[in-house]
C-alpha cells in the first residue's frame, strides 16, 4: 500500500513541476497582453494537471503519443510517469512514503500553527456596523481565516486613514472575499506542504501570492474608478512586514515596487480580458490533456 502511494506521489511532483515550469515564464507575458487579472487564471493549469492524473485511462487511439495534440509532450511527460511504478519494488519505497507522509504532516501543523497564532494575537473582535472586524492588537487591515474569512480591521482604522483611503482598503478586502481568494490560498497551501521537498513550490506559493494580490488590485481600480496615484499611496501607506499564515492584508508579502510598477500600466480592455481567461481556460484544458493522455500510456505501459 505505502509503496503505491508513493508512485502517486512521484507522479504528482513530476505534474507540479512541469505546471510551475510552464506557468512560470508566461505569467509576465500575458500580464502585458491580457492584463493581470486574466493572468492569474494561468495558475489554473497546476491543479487542473494534477486532477487529470486521477482520471481513468482513455482509449488508445486519443492517449498514445502520436495521437491527436503534443506528442512530444505527452512522451516527455509519459516517460517519468512510467518510471514511478517501478518504485513499488524498491525496498526503501515504504520508508520514504512514511518519510514523504511526515514532512507534509509537519509543514501542515506549521502553517496551521501560524494561523492560529494570528487569530490569537488579535485577541477578541468586535463587529462593526459594516461587517468588519475591529481589533486592538491588529496592527493592520487583512482578510483573516480560509473557510470562513473576516475583514479585521486595526482599532484605529477610522483616524489612521482618510475616508478615500480607507473605502480603498475595504474595497480591496471585499474583493478578496467575493474572488474566495481565501479559500484558493488554504488550497494552494495544502499543496505547498504536500509537496514540502519541492523548491519549486515554495516559489509558486510566492509568485501565486503575489498574482492574487496585484489581480485584487486590478479589480478594485476598475470597479472603484480611483486613479492609480491614489491607490498606490494608499498602497504604500498601509505597507508593513507580513506573516506566514493565511491572510490578507495590506502590508504584502509581495514586492511593493514591483506591485506599484504593474500599477502603473494601462488597463486592458473588457474585450482583452476575456480573451486572456478563454486562453487561460484552453491552456488549463490542454494542460490536463497532455497529463491524461500520458498517464493513461504510462498505466497501459
Amino acid at each position: 500500500m505505502a509503496t503505491d502511494v508513493l508512485a502517486v506521489l512521484v507522479r504528482l511532483s513530476i505534474i507540479l513541476s512541469a505546471g510551475v515550469v510552464l506557468v512560470g515564464p508566461v505569467r509576465g507575458l500575458a500580464r502585458r497582453a491580457v492584463g493581470v487579472e486574466a493572468a492569474y487564471w494561468l495558475w489554473l493549469v497546476v491543479p487542473g494537471s494534477l486532477i487529470a492524473v486521477f482520471l481513468p485511462a482513455g482509449p488508445a487511439e486519443v492517449c498514445r503519443p502520436d495521437a491527436f495534440l503534443s506528442p512530444l509532450l505527452i512522451r516527455g511527460i509519459g516517460a517519468p510517469l512510467g518510471l514511478a511504478p517501478s518504485l513499488a519494488v524498491d525496498t526503501c519505497s515504504p520508508g520514504l512514503t512514511w518519510a514523504w507522509c511526515t514532512g507534509a504532516t509537519v509543514a501542515l501543523v506549521c502553517f496551521a500553527g501560524s494561523q492560529w497564532l494570528v487569530r490569537k494575537s488579535l485577541g477578541p473582535l468586535q463587529v462593526r456596523p459594516d461587517g468588519a472586524y475591529c481589533s486592538s492588537a491588529a496592527k493592520h487591515p487583512m482578510l483573516l481565516g480560509a473557510w470562513r474569512p473576516r475583514i479585521v480591521l486595526p482599532s484605529d482604522f477610522e483616524t489612521r486613514y482618510s475616508g478615500a483611503e480607507r473605502a480603498l482598503i475595504l474595497a480591496h478586502e471585499r474583493a478578496h472575499l467575493r474572488r474566495n481568494d481565501a479559500l484558493t490560498n488554504a488550497i494552494a497551501c495544502g499543496l505547498v506542504c504536500l509537496f514540502w521537498f519541492n523548491p519549486l513550490a515554495y516559489w509558486a506559493w510566492n509568485r501565486f501570492r503575489f498574482d492574487q494580490e496585484v489581480a485584487c488590485d486590478a479589480t478594485v481600480l476598475r470597479q472603484a474608478k480611483v486613479s492609480r496615484r491614489r491607490y498606490a499611496r494608499a498602497l504604500v501607506r498601509t505597507h508593513l512586514t507580513s506573516s506566514g499564515a493565511i491572510a490578507f492584508g495590506w502590508r504584502g508579502r509581495h514586492p511593493l515596487i514591483e506591485r506599484i510598477a504593474i500599477l502603473r500600466r494601462p488597463a486592458p480592455s473588457r474585450t482583452r480580458r476575456r480573451i486572456g481567461y478563454a486562453l487561460a481556460l484552453v491552456l488549463m484544458l490542454w494542460g490536463a490533456y497532455v497529463v491524461w493522455a500520458a498517464a493513461s500510456g504510462a498505466k497501459v505501459s
